[in-house]
């Protein structure tokens, strides 16, 4: 779970309601509450603004989640891509029809879940190109510094 949401829950609980990060749960007819903040999403980007609202003094925010809480196995091992894509943590977008595809769609990952396309990820990185960080001519960022 994000910092933020935690920090959205700990909001919450000061207003006297009883909420458990990660867990759905609704209000009646006759419950409000207001926040300062509302924020749509609780993907990298979503928590990453929630976290930064919630750390002004004594603002109040509401991280919403269309998706699933992340905590799951397969979104926290490697390659785990290949099980949450095109399942219920995944929004199955799919791209136009691809003209040198055979006018074939091509699936998008796009998460649904607390951490959004993060936590739909393979968990694998690529050294960059050589070329490209020596081209860039910034102290620091050239190949061999980028190697270390």
């Amino acid at each position: 779970m994000c910092a933020s949401c935690w920090a959205c829950a700990g909001l919450v609980a000061r207003e006297k309601f009883s909420l458990q990060p990660g867990r759905s749960w609704a209000f009646d007819e006759q419950m409000t509450l207001e926040f300062d903040y509302v924020v749509i999403g609780a993907g990298s980007a979503g928590c990453a603004v929630a976290a930064g609202l919630a750390g002004k003094s004594g603002a109040t925010v509401c991280v919403l989640e269309a998706g699933k809480t992340d905590a799951v196995p397969q979104v926290k091992v490697p390659f785990g891509l290949l099980y949450t894509m095109g399942s219920n943590r995944d929004w199955r977008f799919k791209s136009a029809p691809q003209k040198h595809a055979g006018g074939r769609q091509i699936s998008v990952a796009r998460g649904k879940m607390v951490g959004g396309s993060s936590s739909i990820n393979s968990m694998a990185w690529f050294r960059g190109c050589e070329a490209d960080y020596d081209a860039w001519s910034l102290p620091g960022w050239d190949a061999q510094t980028m190697a270390k």
